[in-house]
This record gives C-alpha cells, sequence and structure tokens, in this order.
C-alpha cells in the first residue's frame, strides 16, 4: 500500500509538475505575462491539491491497516484466551477424573517436587501430580505464545510512529498548502486589485474541460488500479493468516492427542494397580479373619480352663474350711 501511494503521488506530481501551455482568450483583458503569471499559479495549487490528496489517501490507508492490525492482535489475544481456557478445562477434566479414582499409589521421597518452595510440604492434601514432559510442553507452549503477542505488538508500535509521522507531514504540508495559497492571493491583489477566480478563467477555455474529463478519467483508473492491487495485497495476507491460524490448530490438536494417550496409559495404570491392591487387601482380610477365630477360640479356651481352676479352688476353699473349723471357734 506505501508503494501504491508513493507511485500515486509521483505520478499525481508529475502531471502537475508538466507545464500546461494555454492560449489567453480574446474575452479575458489582461497581458500575457499575468496569464502566464496566474496560469503557473493555477498549476502549482493543482499539483499542491493533488499531492494533498494523495497524502490523504495514504492516511486513509494507514489507518486501514492499523484497524485491521488492531482487531488481528484482539482476535489472536482472543484464541490466546481460548487456548489457555480449553487446556485448563482439559486439566480439569482430567484432574477430576483423576481425583475420582481413589487407590493407594507408593512414591519415594526423590520422585516428589513441590514447585512452590521446592520442598515437599507437611501436608499434600492439595497436591497434584503431573508429569514433567507434559508440563515442559505447555511451558514452551505459553513462551511461544508471549514471543508472538510481543512482535505483534511491537509491529502495532511501529504503525503507530508511521500514523504519527504522517499526521505531522500532513500538518506541514497543509500550512505550506496555506502560505502558497496566501501567496497566490497577495499576488493577485498586487497585480490586479482582486482576486482572480481561476475556475471562471479554466471554464473560459473550450479545451480545458476535454483536459478536465482526460484527468478524472485517468484519475479513476489510477484508483481502480490501487484499489486492486490493495485487495490482491489482503487476499495474499488473509490467505497467509489462514495457512498460520491451521498450522497452529494442527500443532494444538496433536498436543490435545498426546494428553489424551498419556491420559489413557495413566488410568491404565491406575486401574492395574487398584486390582492389585484389591487382591492384597482381601488376601489380608482372609488372613486377618483366620487369625481372629482361632484367638477367639483360644479365649473360650482358656475361660473354660480358667473356669475349671475357679470350681477346683472353691471346692478346696469348702475343704479346708470344714477342717479347720474348730480350731477357729
Amino acid at each position: 500500500s506505501d508503494s501504491d501511494s508513493d507511485s500515486e503521488e509521483e505520478s499525481d506530481e508529475e502531471e502537475g509538475e508538466g507545464p500546461t501551455i494555454e492560449r489567453k482568450p480574446d474575452n479575458v483583458d489582461c497581458t500575457e505575462e499575468v496569464w502566464d503569471a496566474v496560469i503557473n499559479l493555477r498549476n502549482k495549487r493543482l499539483a499542491r491539491e493533488q499531492q494533498l490528496e494523495a497524502m490523504q489517501r495514504s492516511i486513509e490507508t494507514l489507518n486501514k491497516t492499523k484497524k485491521q492490525l488492531t482487531k488481528e492482535d484482539a482476535q489472536v489475544s482472543k484464541e490466546l484466551v481460548q487456548i489457555e481456557t480449553s487446556i485448563e478445562s482439559v486439566q480439569l477434566d482430567k484432574q477430576n477424573k483423576l481425583n475420582d479414582l481413589q487407590t493407594v499409589v507408593v512414591l519415594k521421597f526423590n520422585q516428589l517436587q513441590d514447585l512452590v518452595n521446592n520442598r515437599i510440604p507437611e501436608q499434600m492434601d492439595k497436591d497434584v501430580v503431573f508429569m514433567v514432559k507434559g508440563l515442559h510442553k505447555l511451558s514452551l507452549r505459553i513462551a511461544v505464545l508471549k514471543d508472538e503477542q510481543r512482535d505483534l505488538h511491537s509491529h502495532y508500535v511501529q504503525l503507530q510512529k508511521r500514523l504519527a509521522a504522517l499526521y505531522k507531514e500532513q500538518k506541514t504540508k497543509s500550512s505550506t498548502l496555506n502560505e502558497a495559497s496566501n501567496h497566490v492571493k497577495e499576488v493577485q491583489m498586487l497585480k490586479f486589485g482582486q482576486t482572480v477566480d481561476l475556475e471562471a478563467l479554466e471554464n473560459a477555455s473550450v479545451d480545458k474541460k476535454a483536459e478536465e474529463l482526460k484527468s478524472s478519467l485517468t484519475k479513476q483508473e489510477n484508483e481502480s488500479e490501487s484499489i486492486l492491487k490493495q485487495w490482491d495485497v489482503k487476499i495474499n495476507g488473509v490467505k497467509d493468516r489462514l495457512a498460520t491460524v491451521t498450522q497452529q490448530n494442527t500443532k494444538l490438536l496433536t498436543q490435545m492427542a498426546e494428553l489424551r494417550t498419556a491420559q489413557q496409559t495413566i488410568e491404565k495404570d491406575l486401574n492395574s494397580g487398584q486390582d492389585t491392591m484389591v487382591k492384597r487387601l482381601q488376601k489380608g482380610m482372609q488372613v486377618k479373619d483366620n487369625r481372629k477365630q482361632s484367638l477367639k477360640e483360644l479365649v473360650v479356651a482358656q475361660a473354660r480352663e480358667i473356669e475349671l481352676c475357679k470350681n477346683e479352688i472353691a471346692i478346696l476353699r469348702s475343704k479346708t474350711t470344714h477342717v479347720y473349723s474348730p480350731a477357729l471357734r
């Protein structure tokens, strides 16, 4: 778009700077020198107006580009938020499914690492077990997204600077155009005592209408060509962005497939470990029941023996009491 605007500015400057030889009509009461001076001033004014229009078109193009980049930045930020949200939802879903499995996992202290203080806390009720490989991939992805967002922001800042420079240039050329217009009025007042209507002089010549039609036709053709070039550039940019987004979606789908495979592997391992622990617990319960039954039988036998001993002691006491009763009297 900048190259198109520059080429349009150069063509407009060439058209404005080219000398136009016009003959003085007979009904205009002035000298040839005054007529030539007025024509030269008119040509300069037209050239300045064409330059101003070219600058205005370039500013409008930059504004459109700025709005488009702003939309792209917002879209990228929105997609980044959606990706982070989807990753969090997948992690939460996986964690919820893992939390539903009530099992015991035996871990050693050298297999544990706490990411907060790099030391094992006293209470581990709220800790989550996560694979180091998956965590490393997610951290790398976050860094890549931050780099892309940083690049877009730097490009946006450059466009802002370019826009400010164009605004400044527009103000400078506008002030130059105003000074030239005031100078033309002063020259007309000095030579004629009044301002001369240049448009009336243009309408006075018959060939000027044909030239105006030709210039307007050329201008429309140039505008049409520039619009077609801009649309070609936009279409190519949209195709590039579509390819980039497709690649990003493919990467995300691959990551999701890897995460699902890892989740299935972990669930399979957890299910096998759970079955093994249940079998061990059932065997332990059977052994405990057998021991408990044998202990009960032992207790009953000992109780019986105690009862027998008590009965014998009672009998012996009764006998000793009968023998020594007269002595006690």
